[in-house]
């Protein structure tokens, strides 16, 4: 049996209000963030773009550079270009 006191009660109740108060704002903001994974998601696969794309080869590592037309760099600029801007 746990005994509180009267603050402790009071300190909880006031937390359940304000999540109470907020839950609709947190359902908005989980909507927001689920649409704009799936944009980036939808990006991704429109262009090819895969978990391969985001490993870098180990000359590359070393050197710091990636040469080459599928380099990680260009992957992430296109990619970025998808994202939503606010």
């Amino acid at each position: 049996m746990q005994i509180t006191t009267d603050k402790e009660e009071k300190i909880k109740t006031l937390i359940r209000e304000a999540e109470s108060e907020l839950k609709e704002d947190f359902a908005f903001a989980d909507e927001i963030s689920e649409y704009n994974q799936e944009k980036v998601i939808d990006a991704f696969a429109k262009n090819g773009v895969a978990l391969r794309h985001f490993n870098g080869s180990a000359s590359a590592t070393k050197a710091g550079t990636c040469s080459g037309r599928r380099s990680p760099t260009r992957w992430a600029r296109k990619a970025e270009s998808y994202l939503p801007r606010f």
